[in-house]
């Protein structure tokens, strides 16, 4: 249940930034967000636009602050920020931690 909310506050951000994108795009999981090696959905402009509209919807809809860009997620062996599905398990990972 957690993880289908995580994923329709990805989609609405998506939808939310979609002017700043140079294309037009639908959530799915394997959609890739940025790499260092390779074309990206995002800018580094776009990329945070994305994750402040995230953190954003999260508070709005579930009443919780959460930080994506921290320290956390750069210390990670495989950065979240790869596709919507690593950066919704690592989202859920923070929310669950908000928890304790």
């Amino acid at each position: 249940m957690l993880k289908e909310k995580i994923k329709k506050i990805l989609s609405d951000a998506l939808d939310e930034i979609s002017p700043v994108l140079t294309e037009k795009v639908s959530y799915s999981d394997d959609l890739s967000l940025w790499s260092a090696k390779k074309d990206s959905l995002f800018d580094s402009m776009a990329l945070v636009a994305f994750v402040s509209a995230v953190e954003s919807l999260i508070m709005d809809t579930m009443g919780k602050d959460i930080t994506i860009v921290s320290e956390k997620a750069f210390s990670q062996q495989h950065s979240p920020f790869r596709t919507m599905d690593t950066l919704s398990k690592f989202i859920l990972e923070l929310l669950e931690e908000a928890e304790k």
